[in-house]
């Protein structure tokens, strides 16, 4: 028993406090009380005794697992790496794939005749076009493409030609990006120059 419950019981066993049959009650519940305040306190540091005598196992397991925790989260980073280099893999047979159409797309358009064709065949009367504005429908992209650019000597982007030309901005890429490989044209940060 605790020093505490055993002063009470010396003080309830005092004259004054045993006449009094309410106190003597209230007395013997605030024992009861304190009794069970000391069990739990004695089953509190029994747990923690446990707790301290089971430290030096977990001590000696807890590096394995955090070893077991790193290999399992490198695992994890390498599977998405892998699944990246996978979509990059894609990605690059994609690209090729459009660069493979986009060179067929372009030796299709060099079977177009050229704007000197049409020129003679208007010229003689043969081409049965109406006025001039047909034949510059007819000619090809790329063709277009370079004279914008010779009529714009200060430089323009690739975006500035979508809206003239009616068409995306992808499609007058490739187109730019062949002038530029045939040495047509020339590009200083991100404007196109004519070749003077």
């Amino acid at each position: 028993m605790s020093e505490d419950v055993k002063r009470l019981d010396k003080m309830v066993s005092t004259p004054i406090y045993k006449s009094s049959t309410p106190f003597q009650k209230r007395l013997a519940d605030v024992t009861e009380i304190l009794n069970e305040f000391q069990k739990t306190l004695d089953l509190f540091k029994d747990g923690q005794l446990d707790k301290l005598t089971d430290l030096p196992a977990e001590a000696t397991t807890l590096p394995a697992e955090l070893e077991k925790e790193d290999k399992e989260q490198i695992l994890s980073y390498q599977g998405m790496i892998s699944g990246i280099h996978d979509s990059i893999s894609h990605i690059q047979d994609e690209v090729e794939s459009i660069e493979i159409s986009t060179a067929v797309l372009l030796r299709s358009m060099k079977n177009i005749p050229d704007q000197n064709v049409f020129d003679t065949l208007q010229r003689e009367g043969k081409g049965g076009f109406d006025h001039g504005s047909n034949i510059k429908k007819m000619l090809t992209l790329e063709e277009r493409v370079l004279q914008y650019i010779d009529q714009n000597r200060n430089g323009i982007k690739i975006s500035d030609m979508e809206s003239p030309f009616g068409e995306t901005r992808m499609r007058i890429g490739f187109v730019v990006k062949k002038l530029l490989d045939e040495e047509k044209i020339q590009k200083v940060d991100s404007l196109y120059f004519p070749i003077y």
